[in-house]
């Protein structure tokens, strides 16, 4: 991975990152994901990149050397068929509050 130290002088920095060892017992190996985003100090969010049932998501700390699974349920019944595509973000805020006109 390419971090930007100084945008400024535009020095970047290389880090190799590798997997926890407890990976591959969190983690099936079938299951295709995508990096969401970093959450703090060395800690990856990952999601699957489908809408398969149950859908998961990993927190992935690479200082701790752990891997953190959250299953969401109520996923499977958004979608009408297999393969679809579900989006994810970070720090996303959403009021579902009902606004006075």
């Amino acid at each position: 991975m390419w971090v930007l130290e100084d945008p400024e002088r535009h020095e970047w920095s290389k880090r190799v990152y590798t997997l926890p060892p407890m990976w591959k017992d969190v983690v099936d190996p079938e299951e295709s994901l995508v990096i969401v985003g970093v959450t703090g100090p060395n800690e990856f969010f990952m999601s699957s990149e489908y809408s398969g049932e149950p859908f998961q998501v990993y927190y992935c700390n690479f200082d701790k050397e752990t891997v953190t699974r959250v299953v969401i349920q109520g996923v499977g019944a958004l979608r009408s068929g297999m393969g679809y595509s579900i989006y994810t973000y970070l720090n996303h805020v959403e009021d579902v509050k009902l606004m006075e006109l």
